[in-house]
C-alpha cells in the first residue's frame, strides 16, 4: 500500500494498491519495439500526401473525408478523418476558447448555435487535415441521435446518424494503432445502455457490436462521491461532493481495499436505470452502513470503490476471454476511460495494450 510519506513511483513490487490479493497480477514484459502493434504499417495520426496518387487515386482519397459531429450539453466536439484515420478531434470548448460552453444555449436546439460557428471554423480545421487540395463537401457527416444540420450549412454528400456507444467504440478504434481489437464503451449513460462490448477490424473497416451490459459504472462512481463522510480531499465543489471523478481516483491510491465493504460498493456499481427508487435505497444503505470515522477509512473507502469498478468490468470481460486471444489490443472508449488506474490493470490483467483516444468522454 502507499505511503503519505512516500511518492507513488517509489513504491516497490510489481503489484497494485487498489487490488485484492487474490487478483494480484504480475507485470507484462515488454513487447519488441518491431511489434506490428506498436509500429503499424502507417499510424493513424500520421500526416499523408496524395501527391504521389494518381488522379483518380487522389479524387477517391479527398471524397472519403468524414466529419462526426457531438452536439450536446456537455463535451460537444468535432472530429474529421481520412480513410478511417482520425485527423482531427477537438472539444468546441477549446476551439473556441471558452470557458463554459454548451450549444444550447438560451434555450436554443443543438444546431442553432452550431450553425453560427461552423463557417469561421471549417477552414482551420480542413487545414489541420493536411490532405492537399481538400474539397469543401465532405463525403460523410456523421451525427448523434436527435441533431439535423442542413446541407447547405454543413456540406455533405451523404449523412447518417449513430447511437451513443457505437460512436464512442468507432473512434476508439480509429484513433487506435490496432488492426484488430477488442473494443470497451464504458459510461455514465447512453442509448438504452451504458457498458459495450464491440469487435473491430481495419481490414475491412469494421466496428461489430457483441454485447452489451446493464451496469451503469460510471453512474455508480459518482454516487461513490456522495458519501457525507467522505471530507478530507478538496474544498466542497457543489452540495453533497467534495472531490471530483478524478481526485477520487487518485486518492484510491492512498487506501487499502477492505474485502468487507466490497459487497455493497459491488452492489451499488451494478445498478441500472431501471432500479429507480431501488438504487437510492441500495445507496443510502451503503453509506449509513459505511461510516468512514478516519481519515484511513476514507482513504480505504476510495480504494474499495476502484476496485469494484475493475472487478465490474473484469467479470464481463472474462466472457470474452476468447476474443481477447485474437485480437492485438484493447480499444477503449467513454467517460470511465479516463480511468487510468483502470486503464493499467486491464493491459496487466490480459497482456494486452490499451488505447484510449484523446477526449474518450462524449466524441
Amino acid at each position: 500500500t502507499l505511503a503519505p510519506d512516500k511518492p507513488w513511483d517509489q513504491v516497490p513490487g510489481p503489484e497494485t494498491p487498489h487490488l485484492l490479493p487474490t487478483q494480484k497480477v504480475t507485470q507484462q514484459p515488454p513487447r519488441p519495439s518491431a511489434s506490428p502493434i506498436y509500429s503499424p504499417v502507417r499510424s493513424p495520426r500520421s500526416p499523408s500526401s496524395t501527391a504521389s496518387l494518381s488522379p483518380v487515386q487522389q479524387d477517391k482519397a479527398l471524397v472519403s473525408l468524414s466529419a462526426a459531429l457531438y452536439l450536446g450539453s456537455h463535451d460537444s466536439s468535432v472530429l474529421l478523418a481520412v480513410n478511417c484515420s482520425v485527423r482531427v478531434m477537438a472539444t468546441l470548448k477549446t476551439l473556441l476558447s471558452l470557458a463554459n460552453v454548451t450549444l444550447r444555449r438560451w434555450g436554443k436546439p443543438y444546431e442553432e448555435p452550431f450553425v453560427e460557428v461552423w463557417p469561421s471554423l471549417w477552414p482551420s480545421l480542413k487545414h489541420l487535415v493536411r490532405v492537399p487540395g481538400v474539397a469543401d463537401t465532405l463525403h460523410t457527416a456523421i451525427l448523434n441521435l436527435g441533431v439535423h444540420i442542413n446541407v447547405s450549412v454543413l456540406r455533405r454528400r451523404e449523412s447518417t446518424q449513430v447511437e451513443h456507444h457505437r460512436a464512442h467504440a468507432t473512434y476508439a478504434f480509429f484513433d487506435s494503432p490496432f488492426r484488430t481489437a477488442l473494443v470497451l464503451s464504458v459510461d455514465g449513460g447512453g442509448d438504452r445502455s451504458a457498458f459495450t462490448v464491440w469487435n473491430a477490424t481495419r481490414e475491412p473497416p469494421t466496428v461489430t457490436f457483441v454485447q452489451s451490459y446493464c451496469p451503469y459504472l460510471g453512474r455508480a462512481w459518482t454516487r461513490y462521491l456522495t458519501h457525507p463522510n467522505l471530507t478530507e480531499p478538496r474544498l466542497p465543489l457543489e452540495p453533497g461532493r467534495n472531490m471530483t471523478e478524478g481526485e477520487f481516483m487518485e486518492y484510491s491510491m492512498w487506501g487499502t481495499v477492505r474485502s468487507k465493504w466490497v459487497r455493497p460498493l459491488l452492489q451499488l456499481a451494478g445498478l441500472c436505470p431501471y432500479h429507480g427508487r431501488h438504487a437510492l435505497a441500495v445507496l443510502k444503505k451503503m453509506q449509513t452502513k459505511l461510516k468512514l470515522h478516519t481519515t484511513q477509512d476514507q482513504r480505504d473507502f476510495a480504494a474499495t470503490a476502484q476496485y469494484a469498478l475493475e472487478k465490474s468490468i473484469f467479470d464481463k470481460m472474462d466472457y470474452h476471454a476468447g476474443l481477447l486471444q485474437q485480437v492485438e489490443g484493447i480499444a477503449f472508449g467513454g467517460g470511465v476511460a479516463l480511468n487510468t488506474l483502470l486503464n493499467t490493470a486491464l493491459g496487466r490483467r490480459w497482456g494486452k495494450p490499451v488505447h484510449v483516444p484523446a477526449s474518450p468522454t462524449d466524441p
